[in-house]
């Protein structure tokens, strides 16, 4: 009768009302299909709490939760059941785990042994290895599968090695019979005493290749001698030859080859004749062989050989110049303690062929600042200096002291005579007083005054003073300049990026804010304004986030990190999921907190292996979180801290408290749960009005707007309580109750 008069909910509830849940789900299956998956999960909950749970299992599968199967069936120790239900829904890596939670639970040689019964003895001392559970994977190779204690031992070496522990690596490596790792570790830290004593101990054929690599760790540092002695030593003497080879020393390879291998001399005379004659062609073979060493990882090698190259004409000169440079950047990067040396050789060799500007690029690109000005004043390139030292006021001190030296008739340290306006503006903008900077600047027009603070910002950029360059960049006029475009967003993602204080990010957002009320009068920058209001609101909670975490509004700020997921396009996205987890796991959702900590574990994972399989995106396909973001190059947390999330995470998927879920409200256009902080929902796409204080939805009655801008009652008043001000404007404000 209810299905005659159209009244199919309240069939529904009669049959749930009796427990009949066969026939409630029937019902669901016909007349409420989109719900039948959340149907499943009452009588899932219901039944195991009247401990049929073959029954219950049945309706978590279907209700696409078969975690909570497994976990039911963990809280009663049927791990047999557990076991089964992970295997052929979760795959191996759920049976794995499930596997190793058992053997947690019973311990010792107990847990192994069931391991073993299973076949799952393997897996489980993989999964601990994975996981950083070392003691525990050992007492299961001890107990069960003493084939694989040596593989053991080596993931522990090799663990103990990227954490510095190198004596303690070094014995692991010796228990897992590689002593060649261990030598290759002492290589790599260029420890050469370290390496030769394992080498004494147990691997004396490997002596040769250690006095082999200590050999062209010396010829780096230009201590041939020794270098050679080395080689000989080793009993190699090819090797000595192929140092002074590729240092361009043929007089002294040619000498070694006449007194040790008499069979390579010809051969050493002949490339000797080549490299004189064809100095192009020898150009283009230091550069295939400083590729080579750069392959190898063979840095310092690689430095020497762009150095090696010299040109005779206008053109090669110019090639010369660039191998020079690229050989400053590897050092930059790789060689840091040979930086000066390398880049003061370069721009010595430049100024002598009265490249000066070149020469000054040089030393900027290894950061040698003082010494570009230098170059400049010596080949008179007054305004280059100026702009080397625009930004920072101790450059400016020196290059005045320098022109004031070098003046004739000046006073050692008297300033210059004023140059106009542009000094007093470039004087304003040194001390920060970017307000004066602007009133002065403005009076040469807009495009003038941007180009004076793009400039400025430009060098604050360049010495990784982003905060400072949004301060700057904030009172630029009508962004209509692609230059300033693309500054503007360089320094708000750059800021969004790190580990930013709170004032670099409100100077970014007001520098967001000033940019999108000008680009709204730019009819035709439609698209651009979308992104930068994107980025204006990012960088606005990333703000208020930091803001309620210091003042100890744990709800507010985890509300405000899990908004800013949807920023991933600007925010690096295992930055986001892990300060979503951290701040969600402090203010006591645990359910959120594993969520989002799950997903930065893939996130990372991901990272070290951009080539490995795809993300799975199950957890979020019904959220209006993107899952189409870039993976960011580079972790944003260091390894230790990576591993602590790791074992957080795994502890916590053991405790049967939590429910591994997204936290969900009821949609109020067609009733649908959906994701809680989402402003759309999955089922109808209806959107809701996005709180300014949290950046979560604003429910209905909750909806207050004293400011131009919506929020929800309840955390517009705990913000503003605390803070007497609006989130968005800044302005005094009080609760609306």
């Amino acid at each position: 009768m209810y299905i005659t008069v159209k009244e199919y909910d309240l069939a529904i509830n009669m049959y749930k009302k009796k427990g009949i849940y066969d026939q409630m789900i029937r019902l669901v299956s016909i007349y409420r299909k989109n719900l039948l998956k959340e149907t499943h999960h009452h009588p899932a909950q219901q039944l195991e709490a009247s401990i049929s749970f073959k029954d219950a299992e049945e309706h978590y599968v279907q209700a696409q939760e078969w975690k909570g199967a497994v976990q039911m069936y963990r809280a009663q120790n049927m791990w047999d059941d557990a076991l089964r239900v992970a295997r052929h829904h979760g795959g191996a890596n759920a049976s794995k785990q499930v596997a190793y939670a058992w053997a947690v639970s019973l311990g010792g040689e107990e847990g192994a042994k069931l391991l073993n019964k299973f076949g799952l003895t393997e897996p489980a001392i993989e999964y601990a290895i994975e996981s950083g559970a070392f003691m525990h994977a050992f007492d299961l190779a001890k107990h069960s599968m003493k084939s694989k204690l040596p593989e053991v031992h080596l993931k522990y070496a090799m663990f103990l090695e990227d954490e510095g522990k190198f004596k303690e690596a070094e014995a692991e490596f010796i228990r897992a019979e590689k002593p060649r790792e261990a030598i290759d570790m002492y290589i790599h830290q260029q420890d050469w005493n370290g390496a030769v004593g394992v080498a004494n101990d147990f691997d004396p054929s490997s002596l040769p290749d250690i006095y082999v690599a200590n050999a062209r760790f010396l010829s780096g540092r230009k201590d041939f001698a020794q270098a050679e002695a080395l080689c000989l030593q080793a009993k190699m003497p090819e090797a000595a030859i192929k140092i002074y080879k590729e240092s361009g020393q043929w007089e002294e390879a040619l000498r070694v080859a006449e007194t040790y291998v008499p069979s390579m001399t010809e051969e050493i005379c002949q490339q000797m004749d080549a490299n004189q004659s064809q100095p192009s062609q020898a150009l283009h073979q230091i550069v295939s062989k400083a590729k080579s060493l750069v392959s190898a990882n063979r840095h310092s090698e690689a430095i020497e050989m762009y150095m090696q190259a010299n040109g005779s004409n206008k053109s090669e000169m110019d090639e010369v110049a660039a191998m020079w440079e690229h050989a400053v950047k590897l050092a930059a990067v790789h060689a840091p303690y040979k930086v000066k040396e390398v880049a003061s050789s370069a721009a010595g060799r430049l100024t002598r062929a009265g490249r000066h500007i070149q020469a000054a690029d040089i030393f900027i690109s290894a950061d040698l600042l003082k010494e570009a000005i230098d170059i400049c004043m010596e080949g008179g390139l007054a305004e280059k200096a100026r702009e080397i030292a625009t930004g920072d006021s101790a450059l400016m001190s020196y290059l005045d002291n320098s022109r004031g030296e070098g003046a004739p008739g000046a006073e050692a340290g008297s300033r210059p005579p004023a140059e106009g306006r542009g000094d007093e503006i470039e004087m304003l903008l040194q001390q920060g007083q970017y307000e004066k900077a602007k009133d002065l600047g403005m009076k040469q027009g807009a495009k003038s005054w941007n180009k004076m603070a793009m400039k400025a910002a430009k060098q604050k950029i360049y010495h990784s003073r982003c905060g400072d360059a949004a301060a700057l960049l904030a009172h630029c006029e009508n962004p209509d300049d692609d230059n300033l475009i693309k500054m503007l967003k360089h320094v708000a993602v750059d800021l969004l990026g790190g580990h930013r204080d709170s004032p670099a990010l409100k100077a970014s957002f007001t520098m967001l804010h000033n940019a999108v009320r000008s680009l709204k009068l730019i009819s035709s920058q439609h698209s651009l304004l979308q992104e930068f209001k994107q980025l204006l609101e990012a960088t606005h909670f990333s703000c208020l986030k930091q803001q309620c975490q210091e003042a100890g509004l744990k709800k507010l700020a985890a509300k405000q990190a899990a908004a800013l997921l949807r920023y991933t396009a600007f925010v690096p996205a295992d930055k986001a999921f892990y300060e979503a987890g951290i701040a969600m796991r402090e203010s006591g959702d645990l359910n959120m907190a594993f969520v989002y900590l799950n997903r930065y574990l893939d996130l990372i994972e991901a990272i070290d292996e951009p080539d490995g399989e795809q993300l799975d995106n199950a957890d979020f396909a019904e959220t209006d979180i993107p899952y189409d973001f870039a993976l960011p190059s580079e972790h944003f947390l260091a390894e230790g801290e990576r591993e602590e999330v790791r074992d957080w995470v795994l502890t916590l998927s053991m405790d049967q408290r939590v429910d591994q879920a997204l936290t969900l409200r009821t949609c109020g256009s067609c009733g649908v749960d959906t994701y809680s902080a989402g402003i759309r929902c999955h089922a109808c796409q209806s959107e809701s009005d996005m709180c300014i204080v949290t950046g979560y939805p604003i429910l209905p009655g909750e909806h207050v707007n004293l400011t131009g801008v919506p929020a929800g009652r309840t955390d517009w008043n705990a913000y503003v309580a605390h803070f007497k001000s609006c989130p968005w404007t800044r302005q005094p404000q009080s609760p609306m109750y």
